[in-house]
């Protein structure tokens, strides 16, 4: 079999998150795990979410983006593929992101939710020493947002300008990196 291991984060407490998915020999994976482990024993892994997933409003292929809020907590970017016929006679699937999740891990099994107003959204990124705060993109905008998880709050971080997209989100180090124009 192939195993296919994508986006590990580590918390303060050496724990670590990943996205674990397994496929026969030649095959693609097919049932896939956003897992959670000591940093020291990465196999003893609790299982957070199977993908693929059935949402209230879409079916998840696996996560992206996975990141430590602090506190127990995940955010992670929910992928779906849509179909796509660039030509006549050829069929593709394109995965692109749909809704923004946090994951409460003190809850057993851990509980899920999607964060309000994340919808086509196409990264998000924990703010350092802020549980409570992330920064994400949306599917064809110029925006990077924030959003304050309790209390729902929205801001716009930097808007890059009409006819620019940013994707792609990061932060670390007291900075902030997107791809932008494409």
């Amino acid at each position: 079999s192939t195993d296919v291991f994508s986006w590990p984060a580590v918390d303060a407490s050496d724990q670590l998150a990943y996205f674990h998915a397994a496929a026969p020999l030649g095959g693609n994976p097919g049932i896939g795990r956003l897992v959670v482990a000591p940093l020291a024993t990465p196999d003893s892994t609790t299982t957070l979410a199977t993908f693929p997933m059935q949402g209230a409003s879409a079916f998840y292929v696996q996560p992206a983006f996975v990141r430590w809020l602090g506190n127990g907590r995940l955010v992670f970017l929910g992928l779906v593929d849509t179909p796509a016929q660039p030509c006549g006679s050829c069929n593709v699937l394109v995965r692109s992101g749909h809704d923004i999740f946090v994951a409460d891990l003190s809850t057993a099994p851990a509980t899920l939710a999607v964060v309000p107003g994340t919808l086509y959204a196409t990264s998000v990124a924990a703010v350092p020493g802020n549980p409570d705060l992330i920064y994400y993109t949306l599917a064809g905008d110029s925006r990077i947002l924030s959003r304050a998880l309790a209390a729902g709050a929205v801001s716009t971080v930097h808007d890059f300008g009409p006819g620019v997209i940013v994707r792609d989100l990061s932060v670390g180090a007291n900075r902030l990196a997107a791809i932008v124009g494409g």
